[in-house]
């Protein structure tokens, strides 16, 4: 059994490698427009998570997600003790993510207003756009954990392998970004915005940078803080309670032994 202080590093390890290569392809689908368009970018990021969660999914199941952690401690799927530690290695890693993003861009962000780099660097906003951001992140991010469950419930006939399973997440993502992104900004991940957007506010108050940008007084932050969680833990109660008891029930693999005739006296 791996130990709570190995998955909390593979929890920071996936955080920190999705959150660079993730904010990566913005840095380069914005003010350099080497990528072509959002489905460009979805897949890339699609596929920088399909690469993480073939490594680290054997040590902690690769989440990176506190509403995916959400979800499985509250439907009895993983300890409740891995809560805490795991969420803030999520935090910790996409924080750290967004640092190394800085880091090796530093050339191209340096010359962007300080504003605008600011943005960049957590990117997670919706252009006022409410009325769809709200439902697309709660839709998404429930139809994520079900895919996730799915994906290991032994009552799936047609489920995929476990080589196969970050393959699956990838076309997901995908399909996923390229419907929301240019509404809710995709987020999915409470942490994905939170990390991120933490490094924003202390480079920006750094270089005098307008701080209402991160946390301003639309209070956008506090809608990634709640929503995709809830679209998780929704995700993961629909499945128990309603796809769950559609399926058959599993199939014990222990056959009865054959009773042995009794030695005669």
């Amino acid at each position: 059994m791996v130990s709570l202080k190995k998955q909390c590093i593979s929890e920071f390890l996936c955080s920190l490698l999705v959150g660079f290569f993730g904010l990566s392809c913005l840095v380069l689908l914005n003010p350099q427009e080497h990528l072509i368009d959002q489905y460009e970018f979805s897949m890339l990021f699609g596929l920088a998570i399909a690469f993480t969660v073939l490594i680290f999914a054997p040590v902690s199941g690769a989440q990176f997600n506190p509403g995916i952690t959400l979800g499985m401690v509250l439907t009895k799927r993983q300890d409740k003790k891995t809560l805490l530690p795991y969420i803030a290695s999520q935090l910790f890693g996409w924080f750290c993510g967004a640092a190394m993003v800085y880091g090796v861009f530093y050339n191209v962000i340096s010359k962007m207003p300080v504003d605008e780099a600011v943005q960049l660097l957590y990117c997670n906003y919706n252009n006022g756009q409410w009325f769809a951001a709200i439902p697309l992140e709660i839709i998404f991010s429930a139809f994520l954990i079900i895919i996730v469950i799915a994906c290991n419930d032994e009552r799936i006939v047609n489920k995929p392998g476990r080589g196969l399973f970050p393959l699956v997440l990838a076309l997901y993502i995908t399909f996923a970004v390229t419907i929301a992104g240019p509404y809710s900004g995709a987020c999915f991940n409470m942490t994905r915005d939170y990390g991120p957007r933490l490094f924003a506010l202390i480079w920006g108050a750094a270089h005098g940078a307008d701080l209402s940008l991160v946390f301003g007084p639309d209070c956008q932050f506090l809608v990634y803080l709640f929503v995709p969680a809830l679209g998780a833990v929704l995700g993961a109660i629909v499945y128990d309670c309603g796809i769950a008891r559609l399926l058959p029930k599993a199939k014990t693999a222990v056959k009865e032994k054959e009773s042995k005739p009794k030695s005669k006296k």
